[in-house]
Protein backbone atom coordinates (compact mmCIF):
# COMPACT_ATOMS: atom_id res chain seq x y z
CA UNK A 1 0.00 0.00 0.00
CA UNK A 2 3.11 2.55 0.48
CA UNK A 3 3.21 5.00 3.05
CA UNK A 4 0.77 7.51 5.09
CA UNK A 5 0.55 10.66 7.13
CA UNK A 6 -1.90 10.98 10.13
CA UNK A 7 -2.82 14.50 10.54
CA UNK A 8 -4.86 15.67 13.32
CA UNK A 9 -6.82 18.75 11.62
CA UNK A 10 -6.66 21.48 14.30
CA UNK A 11 -9.85 23.24 12.74
CA UNK A 12 -12.47 25.55 15.01
CA UNK A 13 -15.23 22.80 15.53
CA UNK A 14 -16.77 25.34 18.30
CA UNK A 15 -19.95 26.36 16.38
CA UNK A 16 -23.22 24.52 16.98
CA UNK A 17 -23.09 22.95 13.10
CA UNK A 18 -19.15 21.29 13.44
CA UNK A 19 -20.01 18.11 13.87
CA UNK A 20 -23.24 18.69 11.09
CA UNK A 21 -20.71 20.16 8.57
CA UNK A 22 -17.69 17.61 8.98
CA UNK A 23 -20.50 14.32 9.05
CA UNK A 24 -22.03 15.45 6.09
CA UNK A 25 -18.38 16.72 4.28
CA UNK A 26 -17.32 13.09 4.96
CA UNK A 27 -20.40 11.00 3.84
CA UNK A 28 -20.56 13.18 1.07
CA UNK A 29 -16.86 12.28 -0.86
CA UNK A 30 -17.10 8.95 0.46
CA UNK A 31 -20.45 8.25 -1.72
CA UNK A 32 -19.33 10.70 -4.51
CA UNK A 33 -15.61 9.91 -5.07
CA UNK A 34 -15.47 6.14 -4.91
CA UNK A 35 -17.59 2.99 -7.27
CA UNK A 36 -20.37 1.42 -5.00
CA UNK A 37 -17.90 -2.13 -4.12
CA UNK A 38 -15.20 0.07 -2.94
CA UNK A 39 -16.65 2.73 -0.41
CA UNK A 40 -15.88 2.82 2.93
CA UNK A 41 -18.03 4.90 5.40
CA UNK A 42 -20.02 4.59 8.61
CA UNK A 43 -20.64 5.25 12.40
CA UNK A 44 -19.46 3.12 15.59
CA UNK A 45 -21.47 4.05 18.77
CA UNK A 46 -24.87 5.71 17.15
CA UNK A 47 -27.09 2.94 16.38
CA UNK A 48 -27.04 3.54 12.82
CA UNK A 49 -24.90 4.60 10.20
CA UNK A 50 -27.52 7.11 8.70
CA UNK A 51 -26.08 10.05 8.17
CA UNK A 52 -28.91 12.20 10.10
CA UNK A 53 -29.09 9.67 12.80
CA UNK A 54 -25.27 10.22 13.40
CA UNK A 55 -25.77 13.42 13.71
CA UNK A 56 -28.19 13.25 16.35
CA UNK A 57 -26.70 10.45 18.25
CA UNK A 58 -23.40 12.89 18.68
CA UNK A 59 -25.51 15.38 19.61
CA UNK A 60 -27.57 13.71 22.11
CA UNK A 61 -24.31 12.14 24.02
CA UNK A 62 -23.47 16.13 24.25
CA UNK A 63 -26.86 16.87 25.84
CA UNK A 64 -27.13 14.38 28.30
CA UNK A 65 -23.93 15.59 29.92
CA UNK A 66 -24.25 18.93 29.62
CA UNK A 67 -21.64 19.72 27.16
CA UNK A 68 -22.95 21.26 24.09
CA UNK A 69 -20.50 24.18 24.55
CA UNK A 70 -16.76 24.22 23.69
CA UNK A 71 -15.30 21.60 21.09
CA UNK A 72 -17.46 19.59 19.58
CA UNK A 73 -15.17 16.50 17.70
CA UNK A 74 -11.79 15.54 16.73
CA UNK A 75 -10.91 15.60 13.27
CA UNK A 76 -8.62 13.44 11.86
CA UNK A 77 -7.26 12.36 8.27
CA UNK A 78 -5.24 9.39 7.54
CA UNK A 79 -3.90 10.08 3.97
CA UNK A 80 -2.04 7.44 1.80
CA UNK A 81 -1.56 8.91 -1.47
CA UNK A 82 -2.21 6.51 -4.34
CA UNK A 83 -5.11 4.15 -4.11
CA UNK A 84 -4.01 1.48 -2.91
CA UNK A 85 -3.80 -2.14 -4.35
CA UNK A 86 -4.93 -3.64 -1.67
CA UNK A 87 -8.32 -5.05 -1.63
CA UNK A 88 -11.85 -3.16 -0.70
CA UNK A 89 -11.99 -5.98 2.25
CA UNK A 90 -8.69 -5.53 3.84
CA UNK A 91 -9.23 -1.76 4.00
CA UNK A 92 -12.73 -2.19 5.59
CA UNK A 93 -10.75 -4.45 8.10
CA UNK A 94 -7.69 -2.24 8.62
CA UNK A 95 -10.74 1.22 9.44
CA UNK A 96 -12.43 -1.34 11.76
CA UNK A 97 -9.49 -1.98 13.60
CA UNK A 98 -8.52 1.69 13.67
CA UNK A 99 -11.65 2.67 14.67
CA UNK A 100 -11.13 0.32 17.92
CA UNK A 101 -9.02 2.87 19.34
CA UNK A 102 -12.03 4.96 20.52
CA UNK A 103 -14.83 2.37 20.42
CA UNK A 104 -13.91 -0.24 22.40
CA UNK A 105 -12.02 1.31 25.57
CA UNK A 106 -8.65 2.12 24.45
CA UNK A 107 -9.34 5.62 25.66
CA UNK A 108 -9.39 6.76 29.84
CA UNK A 109 -12.08 8.68 29.36
CA UNK A 110 -14.60 5.52 27.56
CA UNK A 111 -15.90 4.59 24.26
CA UNK A 112 -16.82 7.55 21.85
CA UNK A 113 -18.51 7.58 18.84
CA UNK A 114 -17.07 7.64 15.54
CA UNK A 115 -18.19 8.81 11.82
CA UNK A 116 -15.71 7.82 9.46
CA UNK A 117 -15.31 7.87 5.14
CA UNK A 118 -12.84 7.02 2.55
CA UNK A 119 -12.36 10.48 -0.03
CA UNK A 120 -10.65 9.57 -2.80
CA UNK A 121 -9.63 13.18 -4.99
CA UNK A 122 -8.48 13.87 -8.25
CA UNK A 123 -5.11 14.43 -7.16
CA UNK A 124 -4.22 10.81 -6.02
CA UNK A 125 -4.95 11.06 -2.43
CA UNK A 126 -6.91 8.88 -1.11
CA UNK A 127 -7.45 9.25 2.86
CA UNK A 128 -9.64 8.62 5.69
CA UNK A 129 -11.43 10.30 7.36
CA UNK A 130 -12.58 10.14 11.08
CA UNK A 131 -14.74 12.26 13.49
CA UNK A 132 -15.03 11.55 16.79
CA UNK A 133 -17.63 13.06 19.24
CA UNK A 134 -15.84 15.11 21.86
CA UNK A 135 -17.97 13.68 24.62
CA UNK A 136 -17.38 9.67 25.78
CA UNK A 137 -20.62 7.56 26.62
CA UNK A 138 -19.13 8.31 30.26
CA UNK A 139 -19.29 12.05 29.85
CA UNK A 140 -15.76 12.76 29.84
CA UNK A 141 -14.57 15.06 26.87
CA UNK A 142 -11.66 13.49 24.35
CA UNK A 143 -8.15 14.20 25.23
CA UNK A 144 -5.86 13.15 22.70
CA UNK A 145 -2.77 15.09 23.41
CA UNK A 146 0.67 14.39 23.80
CA UNK A 147 0.50 10.62 25.02
CA UNK A 148 -2.42 9.32 23.85
CA UNK A 149 -1.70 11.06 20.57
CA UNK A 150 1.22 8.88 20.13
CA UNK A 151 -0.34 6.00 21.26
CA UNK A 152 -2.91 6.21 18.70
CA UNK A 153 -0.13 6.85 16.26
CA UNK A 154 1.85 3.37 16.96
CA UNK A 155 -1.82 1.85 17.33
CA UNK A 156 -2.35 2.74 13.22
CA UNK A 157 1.43 1.88 12.37
CA UNK A 158 0.76 -1.33 13.87
CA UNK A 159 -2.26 -1.68 12.59
CA UNK A 160 -1.62 -0.75 9.03
CA UNK A 161 1.22 -2.52 8.73
CA UNK A 162 0.07 -5.77 9.74
CA UNK A 163 -3.19 -5.65 7.25
CA UNK A 164 -1.99 -3.22 4.55
CA UNK A 165 2.02 -3.28 4.68
CA UNK A 166 2.15 0.30 4.90
CA UNK A 167 5.37 1.74 6.02
CA UNK A 168 5.50 3.67 9.35
CA UNK A 169 3.48 6.94 8.78
CA UNK A 170 4.27 10.39 10.34
CA UNK A 171 2.30 12.80 12.21
CA UNK A 172 1.59 16.48 11.49
CA UNK A 173 -0.66 19.39 12.48
CA UNK A 174 -2.80 20.62 9.98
Amino acid sequence: MGSYIIKFVNGNYRNKNAVDKVIRYIYKGAKKELALDERIYGAVGCGSADKKKVIRAFKKVKFVYGKTEGCQLKHIVISFGFKPDVSAKKIRRAVKDILRFFTHSEMPEGNFQVAYGIHYSREENYHLHLCINSVSNRGKCLNINGFERRRFENYVNEILDLKCSCTKGVSENN
